[in-house]
């Protein structure tokens, strides 16, 4: 499960993810400049690559955030999700997921 949600950041949030994992970045911060950095050949692949993951995230999964990747992983609609830590304590905890022995956590590899 991915962020889907278009409606505020998580988006965003996700696709960033992807960017800096391929290593690329979102502009140049000392001069402000974006084209040419946001539209690389870098932050295409990584686009690319996240539309990719789209097609294997749970059946009707268009609008997801935080708490639906969660809810992915504790009703067993996905074998791993992206997610920020602050959002881990319930993935650890078995009293919500029946699935907390076996969670285990990973920071996204490089492209």
């Amino acid at each position: 499960a991915i962020y889907t949600d278009n409606s505020y950041d998580a988006l965003v949030m996700g696709v960033e993810n992807a960017i800096f994992s391929f290593g690329g970045e979102l502009g140049d911060y000392a001069t402000y400049k974006v084209d040419g950095i946001i539209n690389s050949d870098q932050n295409v692949k990584a686009l690319e690559a996240y539309k990719e993951l789209y097609s294997f995230t749970p059946p009707g999964w268009a609008k997801s955030f935080f708490i639906e990747d969660n809810q992915a992983i504790t009703e067993n609609l996905a074998a791993m999700s992206m997610n920020y830590f602050a959002f881990f304590p319930a993935l650890i905890n078995e009293a919500s997921n029946p699935n907390a022995k076996n969670t285990g956590f990973f920071a996204n590899p490089p492209g």
